[in-house]
């Protein structure tokens, strides 16, 4: 839990029913524990046509739209974020910061060109263009995009850098027709993919129609152009239509690092 929640339109909203937010636009500041450029942190909730234009900074979560999801089925459609947000201590997302539990997560027409920096990313922490961290449920992206400036500054342990998705621990994801085409700057990161920068052990991943573009990463180790790192052995990928771009990947860490232009290690 984090202490001084703060959200552009509203701090927290859990309900059992679903809360519908509506042609919602916000912009300026904000600083606290937990920051959301609309809702600080939420579940049960449809956010339709919302925007923010926020710069932000906080010790934990920051999302762009939403900071953190603690539970239910929510969707956001036709949502976008601009400006700049940085977190001492991780969890950071275009859209969502992070997503911590629920049974169905949905991005439809959902883009963010916001500057995204971590100072100190921990391990189970994310960075990602649309969702920083997810733990578990099943999570669905549809015509998403990011074009993000991606900035890790320290990193620790198994942590997650991608170019929509940062750390998915578990879970299902379908990915359609989406693409990250923004730039990685994570010297001291660990996990950088184009689209998902570490699956620690999800169900299964699909994406049609989707790409990554970059000119280069440099990072510690495990670069993936699709996917940074696989941890689990149980995860099935089905990529149809899919393809990356880059011009350099390095990793000047160590000497068996391991980078690739589709998975970096599984």
């Amino acid at each position: 839990a984090f202490n001084n929640v703060g959200g552009g339109l509203v701090c927290s909203s859990y309900s059992d029913n679903m809360t519908n937010i509506v042609d919602c636009q916000t912009s300026g500041r904000i600083s606290g524990g937990l920051c959301g450029g609309i809702i600080a942190q939420t579940g049960n909730t449809s956010m339709i046509r919302c925007s923010s234009e926020m710069d932000m900074e906080a010790e934990g979560i920051i999302g762009g739209i939403c900071g953190s999801i603690g539970g239910g089925t929510t969707s956001f459609e036709d949502c976008n974020s601009r400006g700049n947000y940085t977190s001492k201590n991780g969890n950071v997302g275009g859209i969502v910061g992070m997503v911590q539990d629920g049974i169905q997560h949905t991005f439809t027409r959902c883009s963010s060109s916001a500057g995204l920096c971590s100072i100190n990313n921990y391990s189970s922490c994310g960075v990602g263009g649309i969702v920083g961290s997810i733990q578990t449920s099943t999570n669905v992206f549809n015509d998403c995009y990011s074009t993000s400036d991606i900035v890790v500054k320290e990193s620790y342990s198994i942590t997650g850098i991608g170019g929509l998705v940062g750390f998915a621990n578990s879970g299902t994801f379908k990915f359609y027709s989406s693409y990250f085409k923004g730039s990685f700057d994570v010297p001291g990161g660990e996990c950088v993919g184009g689209i998902i920068g570490f699956d620690n052990s999800s169900s299964s991943v699909v994406a049609e129609n989707c790409y990554s573009e970059f000119d280069s990463i440099t990072c510690y180790n495990c670069v993936g152009g699709f996917i940074g790192s696989q941890g689990g052995s149980s995860s099935v990928y089905t990529l149809t239509g899919c393809y990356t771009d880059f011009t350099k990947i390095e990793t000047p860490g160590i000497s068996d690092a391991y980078a690739a232009g589709g998975i970096g290690k599984s």
